[in-house]
């Protein structure tokens, strides 16, 4: 028994003596921490509300900087990341108007703790927070302010508009400066209107501008406009929907966009003599047929399909291809309209294609459904056959299912009779016959 008691106590010594040698490699982990905002900027009456994540911390101290944001925004490219230019901010030289030290409260050991952190009473201005606790800085920046800027920007100029964030009226002589990706500025002022319109940017990229508004400062980062597709193709068919074996008869219209000064940046120039290839795919996005063909003097190419008489039903596209400028046009390559729905845009190279090969893709669409037999149908009929000019002229529409019994709840295409009468068409008046309408036309005596 004794030697048993003795080799127990053995092995409790030995086991205290691991976990003391395990205890340093298993202690609490160094304390840390991160800062984000929720929203850049906030008016003056609202608190400015941070997000906190600690770890290890019990409390962390907050200090606020005044300081100029456009002192770390050289060129709008900075605004990529802005987190090292804060880091370099010297904040013994910058002032500071409020420190406070916030409670994490309680804590679980080597766990993140996300808790929201607020603070009211900050006056208009730029500012630098700087959240410190177990040797660990982070910086953010955030702006207060009743000053918000909208902006519009094209290839030619830049609008900017200067609203009180509360109300939305216009603000009249907001200061505004501009920056761009190569560090060029521009300078100007908002009109009794709160617009100003300065030319565009030089440099390409997006552009950052800076407000100015009685000591209330506001931002904004315009981003660059999409350059303009190099085509406008319009398509259109003889009809919206086709049944198995009928014949689809298209028409597309090619214009070219050529760079100008004039409004939006292009012109429209007739797309005459070149060549256009068109497929048509089917709803499973397989190719039925591809056509190379040449636009006549008004930029225009036109052509037939036979439906087969079991097609596959659904939505079919019509995909126009046109070479991007200074490259020939692709006639073999396959121009999948899965993914492109109905829009104007460029298609890249497959994998391991040159990129030569490139082209620019227009797609259009129309239906292929079954014939389905009418369940019902509908009669039109006038009080007489001759009317004069001025006259009201009543119709009666009917509509029967083929057993003989009315429609019920029957919507009234009155439009298309009334442009065939040449007159107006007012909404058609319920009559106490079910399946029966009653639309009165006025007839213009011209």
């Amino acid at each position: 028994m004794r030697k048993l008691i003795c080799l127990l106590l053995m092995m409790m010594a030995t086991s205290a003596a691991a976990a003391a040698v395990r205890t340093p490699a298993a202690s609490v982990h160094r304390p840390n921490l991160d800062l984000s905002i929720y929203r850049r900027m906030y008016t003056t009456d609202e608190a400015v509300s941070l997000r906190l994540s600690s770890f290890n911390l019990h409390a962390v101290q907050f200090s606020v900087y005044r300081f100029d944001i456009d002192s770390v925004v050289p060129t709008s490219k900075a605004t990529d990341d802005l987190g090292k230019p804060l880091a370099l901010v010297d904040l013994g030289r910058t002032p500071r108007v409020r420190s406070f030290t916030f409670k994490v409260g309680k804590t679980y050991p080597d766990n993140w703790t996300e808790q929201e952190v607020k603070t009211k009473g900050l006056p208009a201005g730029c500012y630098l927070v700087a959240a410190r606790g177990g040797g660990v800085e982070k910086r953010t920046w955030l702006l207060v302010s009743d000053v918000a800027l909208v902006g519009k920007r094209s290839r030619q100029a830049l609008v900017v508009w200067a609203v009180d964030a509360r109300s939305g009226a216009p603000l009249a002589g907001a200061g505004l400066r501009t920056t761009d990706a190569a560090g060029a500025h521009l300078t100007g002022q908002t009109g009794d209107n709160g617009l100003c319109t300065l030319p565009a940017a030089p440099a390409a990229g997006p552009v950052w501008i800076h407000a100015d508004w009685h000591g209330q400062p506001a931002v904004l980062l315009s981003g660059a406009p999409d350059g303009p597709p190099p085509y406008t193709v319009f398509v259109q068919t003889d009809r919206p929907v086709y049944r198995p074996a009928n014949v689809v008869s298209y028409k597309a219209v090619v214009r070219r966009r050529v760079p100008d000064n004039g409004p939006g940046g292009f012109r429209y120039e007739t797309y005459a003599g070149k060549p256009v290839t068109v497929e048509i795919r089917d709803s499973t996005d397989a190719l039925i047929a591809r056509k190379t063909l040449t636009t006549n003097a008004y930029g225009s190419v036109t052509g037939d399909l036979k439906l087969a008489s079991e097609p596959v039903l659904g939505d079919w596209q019509i995909v126009t291809v046109l070479p991007l400028p200074g490259r020939a046009l692709s006639s073999t390559r396959s121009h999948s309209s899965r993914s492109h729905m109905t829009f104007d845009r460029l298609v890249g190279s497959p994998s391991g294609s040159a990129l030569a090969t490139d082209d620019f893709c227009s797609y259009a669409s129309f239906t292929v459904e079954a014939y389905r037999k009418p369940d019902f149908v509908v009669t039109v009929a006038a009080d007489r056959e001759h009317y004069v000019g001025g006259e009201t002229v009543p119709f009666k529409i009917q509509a029967k299912y083929y057993a003989g019994q009315p429609v019920p709840q029957m919507r009234h295409m009155g439009t298309q009779c009334g442009l065939r009468a040449g007159g107006r068409f007012p909404a058609p008046q319920r009559s106490g016959d079910p399946g029966r309408r009653y639309a009165p036309i006025a007839i213009d005596q011209k």
